[in-house]
């Protein structure tokens, strides 16, 4: 596929323009990258995201949904509109109500994560956005902009309780950094998605 979008890119047809996209330049052959003007775009800030929800779905626009995916969002428009799904939210109640009580709700959030490929990937963004959370206010404090801003006091209460400190809330995201490279590759989803929720357990 690669030499064919060479070639294209070497012989074009007369007044044609091709733009192609990536997310990582360094992944590009080089000689498919030497022939192209490279454009770096900036991504969007969580207040101009917040906008463009607001004004996309007018009246059925849920501020709280709103702000919460402009800034999961990581300057990504697709991210904020998938955090407005009624999934996501669901799903985010799960996982806090697994923090809440891992011995009753463990199986039960095994079984939601093991679905799919997305649900795994889904739960994978929830549980590093919430703990980056916790991490950026121990380390920042009160200039820490909380993605989970509905969520702040119990989060708060909840980390206290648990005596989680840097070096804690660093490990889980780290583990999960780690599972995510994993989620391609495994054939029994299910067993991934109890090795994700471990290093959630080892430092509770």
């Amino acid at each position: 596929a690669a030499n064919s979008i060479l070639k294209m890119l070497e012989e074009p047809p007369e007044k044609w323009i091709f733009i192609l996209t990536a997310s990582d330049s360094s992944r590009v052959l080089p000689t498919i990258l030497s022939r192209c003007m490279e454009i770096r775009l900036s991504p969007l800030g969580a207040d101009e995201i917040y906008s463009i929800l607001k004004a996309s779905k007018g009246l059925d626009f849920n501020s709280t949904k709103g702000k919460v995916a402009s800034r999961a969002a990581l300057g990504s428009l697709t991210r904020a509109m998938t955090y407005l799904d009624d999934e996501v939210w669901k799903r985010r109640d799960q996982l806090i109500g697994f923090l809440s009580n891992p011995t009753q709700e463990w199986m039960k959030l095994v079984e939601s994560l093991a679905q799919s490929q997305k649900d795994l990937h889904l739960s994978l963004d929830l549980i590093e956005t919430l703990f980056s959370d916790l991490l950026q206010h121990q380390v920042r404090g009160q200039a820490h902009e909380w993605v989970h801003q509905d969520q702040k006091d119990w989060l708060i209460q909840w980390s206290q309780a648990k005596n989680l400190d840097e070096t804690k809330l660093t490990t889980v995201l780290e583990k999960t950094a780690e599972k995510r490279k994993l989620v391609s590759l495994t054939l029994n989803s299910k067993l991934l998605a109890q090795e994700i929720l471990i290093p959630i357990l080892t430092v509770l």
